[in-house]
């Protein structure tokens, strides 16, 4: 869900959007296992050595401190015949549905398995983890694929173990991870102290992939199927839903194809008060988005004469020289392109451009939608203005009301954040002081209201300045002289 305590989107809801999107969601990978399906269940035959065991209550305190308080916690006791000096207790995760191999993302490479584990006794000796390959559901041609094996000397506090294996080549259709966890038989070895049980607590067991990142405080999302029609438009087969700030009911769409996030939250907010960035990754299906929301009709038949302001922070990592679609109403044209150096806004068939130079830098990015009049901001100042005929403007009556964020090949990454539409055109000292809230900056009317001043913005959109000109990066020092540095030279001089 949204989170209340935004800071950021505290502020800019209070002016009023049709509905804004703080994605603050924990949305970080897809879970390959339910809830339910962490139960465990022996595992037989296929471990050296496997000791009976059964699964117990766990008292209140020996789950204290579980990481995942929703979820399940579970006492694993051996039932040992104190015949071996070395005891394995080994049990299957995920035993109902094992991870069939074809559906994996082959992209990334990888799958993980992590839970954590709280040893009730001293005399643990060794945790592995690992997973077998079967072809029948009942794993009745089960041969065991790789492993890894952890020491282990921690007492009665939880431990986090986690594996990562490369998703094995094989003619096996499943793969099935356990954990087997190995001890020393106190009263085999005559130890002066013998525990009255050999008992741990597991809990928040996690199976994914690109899981490393996120596991030790996440247990991943489980996606919701898309509708035949919408993962025909979008060229995904689920989602995961993000709740509008507010009381809202359209919610935006993080995209799933396959077993892979379109779209994750990760990393640190570009908004001062956000909880994290939303990272858009390019979607397998061409020209499709990999994040979408309502867009409440901008740029779309029901709302042809409405007045309008798409706003998000925007970091954007192009590599293009062609030009690409990245942020727009999905299904048709219009909307903001990158085209090498340069940002282009494409309205009803009319496009204006605004260079930018340097890519990857934050910006706070409007798109203004009036009557035959479409204008792009970038931190509050207008870069492009463009005219159209919002009459003659093709919006399919039957087309679908939603806008969509956009990654390719060459623009392999899209940074959002705090996405918003407004119902009026966002005037630009309402956007720069948007821009201010994003880096913490006060808003200066506590000062002005205490001596009686106004506030005094310096309009660079008319300055006369080298917009995003960099020293030596895009020009020799010997330009700087003459264009900028001479004259604070001079300036120097009379002061």
């Amino acid at each position: 869900m949204s989170n209340p305590s935004n800071i950021y989107a505290e502020k800019v809801f209070s002016e009023h959007p049709i509905a804004l999107w703080s994605l603050d969601e924990s949305v970080d990978y897809v879970s390959l296992i339910s809830e339910a399906e962490r139960t465990l269940l022996p595992l037989v035959n296929t471990v050296p050595l496997s000791t009976p065991w059964d699964i117990v209550s766990a008292s209140t305190e020996e789950k204290s401190g579980q990481p995942f308080q929703g979820s399940i916690a579970q006492k694993i006791k051996s039932l040992t015949d104190d015949e071996n000096l070395i005891d394995t207790i080994a049990f299957f995760t995920n035993p109902t549905a094992p991870i069939q191999l074809s559906s994996l993302d082959q992209e990334q490479d990888t799958f993980s398995i992590s839970f954590y584990l709280k040893p009730l006794h001293q005399f643990t000796s060794s945790v592995e983890i690992g997973y077998l390959l079967a072809s029948q559901t009942d794993f009745s041609d089960a041969v065991v694929g790789l492993k890894q094996t952890f020491s282990n000397s921690v007492f009665n506090e939880w431990s986090m173990y986690s594996a990562t294996f490369d998703i094995p080549e094989t003619n096996k259709t499943y793969a099935v991870p356990y954990i087997a966890i190995t001890y020393i038989n106190q009263t085999k070895a005559g130890g002066a102290y013998i525990p009255s049980e050999y008992a741990y607590v597991l809990n928040g067991v996690a199976i994914g992939q690109s899981i490393e990142q996120f596991s030790a405080k996440s247990l991943g999302v489980a996606p919701t199927s898309l509708e035949s029609a919408e993962q025909n438009l979008f060229g995904a087969t689920g989602y995961v839903a993000a709740n509008q700030y507010g009381l809202g009911s359209g919610n935006a769409k993080y995209l799933i194809s396959g077993k892979k996030l379109l779209a994750k939250n990760t990393s640190i907010p570009m908004a001062y008060g956000s909880s994290n960035i939303t990272r858009v990754i390019p979607n397998p299906t061409s020209e499709k988005p990999s994040l979408v929301l309502p867009g409440n009709g901008m740029l779309h038949y029901s709302g042809r004469y409405n007045a309008y302001t798409f706003e998000t922070w925007l970091r954007i990592d192009s590599r293009s020289y062609q030009s690409r679609k990245i942020l727009g109403p999905v299904g048709n044209t219009n909307g903001l392109y990158v085209d090498g150096p340069f940002l282009r806004l494409q309205i009803g068939g009319s496009t204006g451009s605004h260079f930018v130079g340097e890519w990857y830098r934050p910006m706070l990015v409007d798109i203004r939608i009036a009557l035959d009049t479409a204008t792009l901001l970038i931190n509050g100042e207008q870069v492009i203005e463009i005219s159209f005929n919002t009459q003659d403007m093709i919006l399919e009556t039957d087309a679908p009301d939603y806008w969509g964020f956009y990654a390719y090949s060459d623009v392999p990454a899209l940074e959002i954040d705090c996405p918003a539409i407004y119902p009026y055109v966002v005037p630009s000292i309402v956007a720069k002081r948007r821009f201010g809230y994003g880096q913490a900056v006060e808003s200066p009317d506590g000062v002005n209201k205490s001596f009686g001043a106004t506030t005094a913005f310096i309009d660079y959109s008319v300055a006369d300045y080298t917009n995003n000109y960099h020293y030596p990066d895009m020009g020799r020092w010997s330009q700087g002289i003459s264009e900028n540095m001479m004259k604070l030279r001079i300036l120097h001089k009379h002061l």
